[in-house]
């Protein structure tokens, strides 16, 4: 993640957009955003396919334990950067599944 808003920075800042360095950040940045989403996604699935044991009543799901370490992590790396936007929508589409997961 921190890779996504570092290489976004400088390809955002480049003044020389057609040069070859620009252009090889450029193409790194798209490799990262793809392994991003598909972090997202994995993140998205294993909360989707969860097994909830429905005898025990009390404790904490494992996806929210693991979505607050994940949320400060996120929350740190994209403080303040044109990548929010990002997060923010995979923040919406995570916690959609999350509570559409809990009964």
């Amino acid at each position: 993640m921190a890779v996504l808003v570092r290489l976004g920075r400088h390809v955002m800042s480049a003044n020389d957009t057609g040069s070859f360095l620009s252009m090889t950040y450029g193409s790194a940045l798209v490799h990262v955003k793809r392994n991003y989403d598909k972090l997202m996604h994995a993140h998205l699935k294993s909360i989707q396919e969860v097994r909830i044991i429905k005898k025990s009543k009390c404790g904490i799901l494992p996806f929210v334990a693991n979505f607050e370490y994940f949320a400060k992590t996120a929350e740190q790396i994209f403080k303040e950067t044109e990548r929010r936007t990002d997060l923010d929508k995979w923040y919406l589409k995570l916690l959609t599944v999350m509570f559409e997961t809990i009964h």
